[in-house]
């Protein structure tokens, strides 16, 4: 009985086995191999589903415009792109407009008003309308044609930055939160020339695209600044206490007690609560990030999450601590090359994921282009 105790004693607290070194080195390199094949596949999962969502977002925000021009009861619909700035960076938002009314607008060249006016149609938002907003990270830049940016370097042009490049496609970026409310003081009510962007036009009652359109049109969107509506002519006109904007654009322009150079300070492009917008046809959607690492930036601003400063500036604001030794146009014109594929480094291609898309005529709807113009 003893010898038995004894025997079972020792069965029990035999020692257990152990893993060897070489096992645990066999387990640690087959989960680092796991991590590395999972990670880039989450990773890209996670990039698939923010691509979706961007385009979806897309799709949305042109159908919003389409619907609004479909709803109206008078002019035009559409929808305009404008950068708003948040925690983390700026993002892309579209705003359902719709046409309220049409101004003479007097042109401001090199500070100098004029005194022949140009008809330009005026929006505003639709009443009640949500904004939609891409996921952040996200840009969407217009087709500006040749031509149709600015050639004569005034304050009353288009994209009048880029100048150099008049004759050239350009894709432009909605900079219409690029402006320094401080440096203005109390003239901000003024630096509307600085708000400049693209929209998509609807033909109202049909919403099929005004392809025929190309003319520049003005787009009401108050910033948030306040100070300066105390002084003439903006005490009078509060458009950020109006119940409704499209009312308050409409009475604005109605009036007769005030002189033409101040509705134009109130609706026209030296307004600043007034976005300078030119229909387009052709959208390009992209990753900021991909975009500024294909183009070898350095990084992008913290603040606008694009390449550009929050307070604008010259050479359309982009902040050159980003560019290197390049030139503002010259990063302008990589940016057109990147988008349609066809940027070069060395002789080899540098690939884009950037997607461009062209507006149907009848159904208004994004169509994905496989050429694009340079």
């Amino acid at each position: 009985m003893n010898n038995h105790s004894t025997h079972h004693s020792q069965r029990h607290h035999a020692p257990r086995a152990a893993f060897t070194i070489t096992e645990l080195l066999v387990v640690i390199s087959v989960i680092v191999i796991m991590i590395a094949i999972a990670v880039p596949a989450l990773t890209n999962l996670i990039d698939g589903s923010e691509r979706s969502l961007a385009e979806n977002q897309l799709r949305v925000g042109i159908s919003a415009g389409r619907d609004a021009a479909i709803r109206s009861d008078g002019g035009d619909g559409g929808v305009v792109f404008v950068h708003q700035f948040g925690p983390g960076g700026g993002r892309i938002v579209m705003i359902p407009v719709v046409q309220v009314t049409t101004i003479d607008d007097l042109a401001n060249n090199a500070g100098t008003p004029s005194v022949v006016p140009i008809k330009r149609d005026l929006f505003a938002p639709v009443p009640n309308a949500q904004p939609i907003a891409l996921p952040r990270g996200w840009g969407v830049r217009g087709f500006a044609s040749p031509g149709t940016v600015s050639a004569t370097g005034d304050q009353n042009g288009w994209y009048e930055w880029l100048e150099s490049r008049a004759t050239f496609g350009n894709w432009v970026f909605p900079e219409t939160g690029f402006f320094d409310p401080a440096i203005a003081n109390t003239t901000l009510g003024e630096q509307g020339w600085r708000r400049q962007s693209f929209f998509v036009r609807f033909e109202a009652g049909t919403g099929a695209l005004r392809t025929e359109r190309s003319d520049l049109a003005l787009v009401l969107d108050p910033v948030g600044e306040d100070f300066f509506r105390e002084t003439a002519p903006w005490a009078t006109a509060r458009v950020d206490r109006a119940a409704s904007q499209i009312e308050w654009a409409r009475r604005t322009a109605r009036r007769t007690d005030i002189t033409a150079q101040n509705r134009t300070s109130l609706l026209g492009d030296t307004a600043i609560d007034t976005i300078l917008a030119r229909p387009i046809t052709e959208l390009a959607l992209y990753n900021e990030s991909s975009m500024a690492s294909a183009l070898g930036l350095r990084g992008l601003n913290r603040d606008t999450g694009t390449p550009y400063l929050p307070s604008g500036g010259p050479d359309g604001g982009f902040d050159t601590t980003r560019l290197g030794s390049r030139l503002p146009p010259a990063v302008a014109e990589e940016i057109a090359q990147w988008i349609a594929g066809r940027l070069q480094r060395n002789g080899v291609t540098v690939p884009s994921d950037a997607r461009v898309f062209a507006l149907t005529k009848y159904l208004g709807g994004l169509e994905e282009l496989k050429a694009v113009a340079p």
